[in-house]
């Protein structure tokens, strides 16, 4: 069986990667044995065949993810693989599963093989949502915690976060444990305020600047302790010095903050806070921050590292 996970809603397809592993642990592999990650972006062909060929020594049925695959720098293995999976597609027992991340540019020397994973019968891209996907991802998300919210609640947090699910996901997360009511209403979400956590985070980025170890470890422990999770913290470290890098470039065309705010599709608060953050960074190292977070954010999701154990290097390390 081939898979093929893509799009630029890295949310919803990291979820539904996870939920495979997660069912075929269950059914098949209890310790996860038989779970091969392969990391696309530097294998080769041989490696590629040698996963696949190759039989584990108490089960035949391999669940075999490729990460980031399109970012090869080989152009010539695109078709070499696709040559492989021709080969063996009606007589594997193996599953393999094609995940990326983000949006695919198209490529010639990979269109091919693109055109083919995209065929499959189990190939599903994830964009990002409509406003109105948005809302219906909304209500199925507090479906889990036996909630429900208001369309005045929910438009609220729409606007709050933009493009981002991960943010969106967690935000729904905190504010369900954090009130006994069924119903989450406008106050209630205004009570529990994203502006709250990002002056938190804006801290620890001031903290980052300073070079001041204690205070930085000190400040992600206090979200640790507020039962956020190191992928949420990770995700909202990432997002933050990105509105950096646009409010930086903002400032050098000298656009007043009401119009950075509109324009940059930001809530005047992080517009606010951003700029004050902006002058303790140049704009190399934002870039050079920016790069170290998002090979963490790849790691972890190669399964290469423990990411709590990166976070406290990362902040120890600036």
């Amino acid at each position: 069986m081939i898979i093929f996970f893509y799009g630029q809603d890295s949310y919803r397809s990291k979820k539904s990667l996870n939920d495979l592993k997660n069912n075929y642990q269950k059914t098949l592999d209890p310790n996860g044995d038989n779970i091969i990650y392969i990391d696309g972006e530097k294998i080769t062909e041989k490696d590629f065949r040698d996963n696949i060929k190759n039989s584990s020594l108490f089960s035949n049925k391999r669940l075999i993810i490729i990460y980031s695959l399109f970012k090869n720098k080989k152009t010539t293995i695109f078709n070499q693989i696709l040559n492989t999976l021709k080969e063996i597609e009606s007589n594997s027992d193996h599953t393999l599963v094609f995940y990326e991340d983000n949006k695919i540019s198209e490529k010639k020397h990979y269109k091919e093989l693109f055109n083919y994973l995209k065929k499959q019968k189990y190939s599903q891209e994830f964009k990002i949502l409509s406003e109105k996907g948005k809302l219906i991802f909304i209500k199925k998300e507090l479906d889990k915690y036996n909630k429900k919210i208001t369309n005045s609640a929910a438009n609220f947090l729409l606007k709050s976060f933009s493009e981002d699910t991960w943010l969106l996901a967690n935000e729904l997360k905190k504010i369900s444990f954090s009130i006994n009511n069924e119903i989450i209403d406008l106050e209630s979400v205004k009570a529990i305020s994203l502006e709250i956590f990002s002056e938190d985070i804006f801290s620890l980025i001031d903290a980052i600047s300073a070079k001041n170890h204690q205070k930085s470890l000190e400040l992600l422990e206090k979200q640790y302790l507020a039962g956020l999770s190191s992928e949420f913290l990770l995700t909202m470290l990432i997002r933050q010095f990105k509105i950096l890098i646009q409010v930086k470039e903002s400032l050098q065309n000298k656009m007043d903050e009401k119009n950075k705010a509109s324009e940059l599709k930001l809530h005047p608060f992080v517009v606010k806070k951003a700029v004050v953050s902006n002058k303790k960074f140049n704009k190399n190292e934002l870039l050079n921050i920016l790069n170290k977070l998002i090979r963490i954010d790849y790691k972890n999701k190669s399964g290469k590292s423990d990411l709590n154990t990166e976070l406290l290097l990362f902040v120890s390390s600036i």
